[in-house]
């Protein structure tokens, strides 16, 4: 893999790992994990960075999140999230449209 490639992955508890170098198909049919770039102009400015969609929501219980970025000077790095917390956060959340 290209060290200008940014990389970043999850693992749940049950082993299943998903990154957002791997192939899916369309539609999808089981986990994923896309990244996206993100940007707007605000005040001038150009702010940029990524956008993670992970779909379905996690588990109920604590997962990995790793990025790797070698062009960029990020070695492997691993932190773990709350799944409870983010399927927490769903479930209060409300639609945007209708």
């Amino acid at each position: 893999m290209p060290d200008r490639v940014l990389r970043w992955g999850v693992r749940y508890a049950d082993g299943t790992k998903l990154t957002t170098l791997d192939e899916r198909g369309f539609p999808p049919t089981g986990p994923l994990l896309l990244l996206s770039p993100a940007g707007d102009v605000m005040t001038g400015t150009l702010h940029s960075g990524v956008r993670l969609w992970l779909w379905p929501l996690p588990p109920p219980e604590p997962f990995e999140l790793a990025v790797e970025w070698p062009l960029g000077g990020i070695g492997l790095t691993i932190v773990e999230l709350d799944g409870a917390a983010i399927a927490e956060a769903a479930r209060r959340s409300a639609p945007y449209w209708p």
